[in-house]
């Protein structure tokens, strides 16, 4: 019955199907009974026509063999024409009677599926507060709810809203003429239909817009000096807050000139902060102006710190100031960011911490440094403070395999070990270094104990790339230098020297000297001290060496 009358839930539809069921079940009763009452009359009929043919005088026949065919004939016809209204009228009862049981089936069904949809709204319906809501009709309370969308579109006249604030009722459109022209105005902004549909689902107040009067000035406003979004920009704006047209234009103007005056935000970041936090254009300004005071306040920001903040974390001016109160207290409990200058360093080098939930999120990240891994709060801050997106990282798919690779490779033995190992190389999850292992393993052919060495004196090895740092430094040790595997383990740290800045300068002019240094005396110390010990020479013919840019030609071998 429910999936016959009342899938959807709605009692009028199914009311309505109801009652035309009822009337065709009605139709198909009356025709059966005027089929009845046809077959009856027209067996009548011909029952007298062949009674009167059966006692008409036989001696209006020329023969008697005639007349006897022919009341044969006659009465073969009316029995013919009895068995066929006797069909008929079975016939005619049996329709009848079906109408009649599916007329009752229909009526069962209606009854209960009315019960089905009466029993889901109540369940539904809010919990009466007062007596006299108690003796209000139950019918109506049981009635469906109906969303504002549904109330724009059912709705005669709709109230639009201009961008000076003024309001006008328009009586002469319809809701889908409303519909079609908002979504050709989304559409033609570059949006998606799927993006489209969600907007108008989301905020079903744009069909009061009077397409173009009542959008066209927000995205020339948008489009125009001091914003100056893109196309791009303003469609995204659009997709991310599409409640922009609902709030005055002459708004927007002061928060525009107190991002651009007070927080110093230029010409592109404003654009790019606005498309992506359209929020910011509708903000409450005291509250704004309080957060920008208490955060150069709170943690000595300098000219052009506080705009970096917003650009990345425009959340600043849209939360509450105590949230921006909690997460500066989080970082001084869980990271150990006691003084001013490590917040300040830790809040210009990573402004989305002010985006995220800390309890839902960052924590996790915390806790599985501090509780798993038994890192000390020293190697905490300094990867806080090194490499800060590490706070971003998935434990799981990031954070966790990383930690299992260095014990794979055995590079580390235990939790002492590796907190050594971190503090020394903080940056090690911001990528990938098992690429670097490879290479090293691979190309350099450094076994186990060999690698550990090497990772062990400069753990930042594993986070220079590979095409544009080891493998051109390895290039000029083998092809240049002329060196061997067993040169780089005894010159561990010898990753850590710049090819540009070191290597190949000390190197060309040790061999203008005609003189071959050891790979220790290219590595180590300052120029002074390497032109005192090694290439006994002035500091200032080196470094005139090395400005004439005569060295590079060392460098073709390697290229």
């Amino acid at each position: 019955a429910s999936g016959a009358w009342g899938a959807s839930g709605a009692r009028g539809a199914s009311g309505a199907r109801c009652t035309v069921r009822r009337g065709w079940a009605m139709t198909a009763v009356a025709s059966a009974e005027r089929r009845s009452k046809g077959a009856a009359q027209q067996q009548a009929q011909a029952v007298q026509q062949l009674d009167i043919a059966a006692s008409g005088p036989a001696l209006v026949l020329p023969r008697p063999a005639r007349a006897g065919r022919k009341g044969k004939r006659g009465g073969k016809r009316m029995q013919r024409a009895r068995v066929a209204a006797q069909r008929q009228e079975k016939r005619a009862g049996a329709k009848k009677d079906s109408a009649k049981d599916e007329l009752e089936r229909y009526e069962a069904a209606k009854e209960e599926t009315f019960a089905i949809i009466n029993d889901i709204l109540r369940r539904r319906s809010p919990p009466q507060r007062a007596t006299e809501k108690q003796a209000e009709d139950r019918a109506s309370l049981s009635a469906p709810a109906v969303s504002a969308g549904q109330r724009i579109v059912s709705a005669k006249s709709v109230t639009t809203r201009n961008p000076d604030g003024s309001k006008e009722t328009d009586t002469g459109t319809s809701s889908s003429g409303r519909l079609v022209e908002v979504l050709e105005f989304l559409r033609g902004l570059g949006l998606s239909i799927e993006d489209c549909g969600k907007i108008v689902k989301r905020r079903p107040q744009m069909l009061r817009l009077s397409v173009p009067r009542s959008t066209q000035p927000y995205i020339d406003y948008l489009r125009s000096a001091p914003v100056c979004m893109d196309d791009l920009q303003v469609r995204r704006a659009v997709r991310t807050a599409p409640q922009l047209f609902a709030y005055k234009i002459p708004m927007f103007g002061k928060r525009v000139s107190f991002l651009t005056d007070v927080v110093g935000l230029d010409k592109s970041d404003l654009a790019a902060t606005l498309s992506k936090r359209p929020h910011l254009l509708w903000m409450d300004l005291a509250r704004a102006h309080a957060v920008a005071n208490w955060l150069t306040a709170e943690l000595s920001l300098g000219e052009g710190e506080i705009a970096k903040i917003v650009k990345f974390s425009p959340m600043v001016f849209l939360d509450a100031q105590k949230h921006l109160v909690g997460t500066l207290n989080w970082m001084r409990s869980e990271l150990g960011l006691t003084e001013t200058e490590q917040l300040r360093t830790f809040v210009t080098r990573f402004p989305k911490i002010f985006s995220f939930r800390i309890e839902t999120s960052v924590q996790r990240r915390v806790d599985y440094l501090r509780d798993e891994l038994n890192l000390p709060q020293e190697t905490i801050r300094q990867i806080a403070l090194e490499c800060p997106v590490t706070l971003e990282k998935s434990v799981e798919s990031e954070l966790r395999p990383s930690v299992e690779a260095l014990f794979s490779w055995q590079l580390v033995a235990d939790n002492q070990e590796l907190a050594v190992f971190l503090r020394n190389a903080p940056k090690i999850f911001y990528t990938n270094f098992v690429d670097r292992l490879r290479f090293l393993n691979d190309e350099v052919k450094l076994d186990t104990a060999q690698l550990k060495t090497v990772v062990s004196a400069f753990p930042s090895t594993l986070v220079l790339s590979v095409d544009r740092t080891l493998s051109p430094k390895w290039q000029f040790l083998t092809k240049t230098f002329c060196g061997t595997r067993e040169d780089l383990v005894q010159v561990p740290h010898y990753f850590s020297a710049s090819l540009e800045r070191v290597l190949l300068p000390r190197f060309a002019f040790m061999c203008t000297k005609n003189k071959r240094p050891a790979l220790a005396d290219i590595v180590n110390g300052s120029n002074a001290e390497f032109c005192q010990k090694v290439a006994n020479c002035e500091v200032e013919e080196y470094d005139t060496f090395e400005k004439n840019g005569r060295w590079v030609l060392v460098y073709t071998p390697v290229m």
